[in-house]
Order: structure tokens, then sequence, then C-alpha cells
């Protein structure tokens, strides 16, 4: 079935748009604002969903999927401020249990969690996102063979936060964080041609994780350390990197752990200073 060009508003205590126990569902073009305790759209163990061109302002959580798998949100524009305009609400869209997903061409603004949160959704695919003024811009728990491809993160709290995930973050520039860029918690992860510009604390932290690569990315302007690494690191890749002016009372690659093994370090570009180790080891 479809749902579209509906105006769905101020409806405090209920759902905008709600599916359940179906699927095939295509909600388009709606015009959805000020459910301020539930969700602007929330599909719930539907299968087969798309969720494209819809406004969806000022809700508690703009759009959830729970149990809802081979599904799109496509071209959605999604504002979580209050009616201040100061950021207020949870997650821009949520993906709870519902793997196999797409989620493309949005614009998510002013979330307070996450503009973008996949938890327990294997197999998804977040590419070509604006995310802006959100706690976090991309954050993936739980989740494993997800793609996070040319992603704009502006001035929210974390740039892209991975915990307990297996991801690739690919083409993607993250700036003005107000604490890191990207985060690596127990993850695995390869990230490629990333651009991390005003870290506050610092460009990329690793906490205890491990076969990572880091590859052909800038790192510039982090208040803190470049590239800080905590907890038990193994086989981790940093390759054609440049890390540029980090404060001068940090470091631009901090190894603030002893559990280090297999870190690799090809033509990467520290400060004023080149390094190129062809197979070496850096153990710290």
């Amino acid at each position: 079935g479809t749902i579209e060009k509906n105006q769905v508003a101020l409806n405090y205590y209920d759902h905008g748009i709600r599916t359940t126990h179906s699927r095939n569902i295509v909600i388009q073009n709606n015009y959805v604002v000020n459910h301020s305790f539930d969700s602007g759209i929330i599909a719930f163990n539907t299968s087969n969903v798309t969720i494209s061109g819809n406004a969806v302002l000022q809700n508690n959580e703009g759009i959830h999927l729970v149990l809802s798998p081979n599904s799109s949100i496509l071209n959605n524009t999604i504002n979580q401020s209050n009616e201040w305009g100061g950021r207020a609400n949870q997650e821009g869209i949520y993906l709870d249990q519902s793997s196999d997903t797409l989620i493309e061409n949005n614009t998510i603004d002013l979330a307070l969690r996450a503009g973008v949160f996949v938890r327990f959704s294997n197999r998804t695919v977040v590419r070509s996102l604006t995310v802006r003024n959100n706690s976090y811009g991309v954050s993936v728990q739980d989740s494993v063979n997800v793609s996070i491809v040319n992603i704009t993160s502006r001035g929210n709290g974390y740039g892209f936060y991975l915990n307990g995930a297996k991801a690739v973050v690919n083409n993607s520039m993250t700036e003005h964080n107000l604490y890191y860029g990207v985060v690596l918690s127990s993850s695995e992860a390869v990230l490629d041609h990333i651009t991390i510009n005003d870290s506050y604390y610092s460009g990329v932290y690793w906490y205890h994780s491990n076969n990572t690569v880091i590859a052909n990315s800038i790192v510039d302007t982090s208040f803190a350390n470049g590239l800080y690494f905590q907890g038990r690191i193994r086989n981790t890749t940093l390759s054609n990197l440049t890390i540029l002016n980090t404060s001068t009372s940090f470091r631009d690659i901090l190894f603030d752990t002893e559990e280090v093994n297999n870190t690799l370090l090809y033509n990467t570009r520290v400060g004023s200073y080149n390094f190129s180790v062809n197979g070496g080891v850096l153990r710290i």
C-alpha cells in the first residue's frame, strides 16, 4: 500500500504515521510535524518499506524502523529542533533490528542524540547524507557489514561513532566536532578517504579496537591529539595520512597504552615529519 501527500501535525502522544506487521509499504511526500513524545514515522515489523520525500519536523524521533528489514529511507528532510530552534529531540533516523536497509540522500539536523543511529542492523548502507548539529552524526552499534559512504557531518558532537561494529567509512568529511571526529570502540573498521577538520578533542579515538585501517585521509586541526589510542590495540594500519595543526600541547599520534601489536605505519606525514616504514611493526 501507499501512504502519501498527507499533513499530520500536533499529535503529541502518538506517532505521526505508523505501519505494523505489514510488507511492501510506500510512505512518500508527507508532511509530519510536532509529535513530541513519539516518532514522526515508525515502521514496526514491516518488511520492504520505502520512506521517501517526506518532511519530518520536530518529532521525538524522526523516522524509526523496528524489525523492518529490506527497506529504504530516501530523500527525506528531518529536523529535530524544538519550537525555539534548539536541539531537543531524539534520533533523526533510528534503525533497530532492521538489516539490509538503505539510507540515502537525507538531510538531518538538530537531533539531541544521533542524526543516524544503526543498531543490531547488519548489511546497512548509509550513503550521501548531510548530518548537522546533532550529538552524533552517524552512530553504529552492534552491527556488521555496514557501509558509510559520502557523508557530510558538520557541527556534531561526534562525527562518526562506531561501538561494537564492523564498518567501512569511505569518501566522507566531518568538521567542527565538539568532541571527536571519529570514535572506534570495540570495533573493526576501515576509514578510507576521510577528511577530519576542527575536532575539539582528538581527530580519531581508538579504544579496544582491532583489525582497523585508516588510509588516504587528512586530520587537520585537532585541539587535542590527532590520533589517540587507548586500551588493547591489535592489527592496525595507518597508511597515507596527513596530520596537521595539532595543538602544541598534544601529539599528532598518541598511544596511551602498552597493549599495541602489529601496528603498521606507511607514508604518513605527521607535522613536518614523514614516516615510511614498509612492512615494519610499531611497538609502543
